[in-house]
């Protein structure tokens, strides 16, 4: 059964790893950066959406409307921002600025879901 002590755990996890894989990305010389850049960002985001939920558990195991309300929020929100950074991703491909593979395209947006959905349930949560 899911607890806040859980989800700190593994964010404190996840945050090791992401720290261990920072290191090894500094210290070795790699041709393929973006990937791992873009692997990074993914083990940040998760790291960061398990600290979120730990913080949000006390307030969402209740089904309540103010739960309810956050989460419609969070993701109304994280729609906009989805929008904007597809955009973004789209004007530094198309004028040869960044190149990315396909595959990193769809990580970095995965992570940016995550990242900000997870954080803008903790606004809400401190400004409702």
């Amino acid at each position: 059964m899911a607890s806040q002590k859980n989800f700190f755990i593994i964010g404190v996890l996840l945050s090791f790893i992401f720290v261990v894989r920072l290191f090894l990305f500094v210290m070795t010389d790699n041709r393929d950066t973006i990937v791992y850049a873009v692997e990074l960002l993914n083990w940040g985001s998760v790291a960061v959406m398990a600290f979120c939920y730990s913080y949000l558990f006390p307030q969402f195991k209740e089904k309540d409307e103010r739960a309810q309300t956050i989460r419609q929020k969070g993701i109304y929100y994280a729609m906009f921002v989805m929008i904007i950074s597809l955009i973004i991703i789209m004007l530094l491909i198309q004028y040869s600025i960044l190149s990315l593979t396909t595959l990193a395209v769809v990580r970095i947006l995965i992570s940016l879901v995550l990242i900000t959905i997870s954080l803008s349930w903790v606004i809400l949560a401190k400004k409702m």
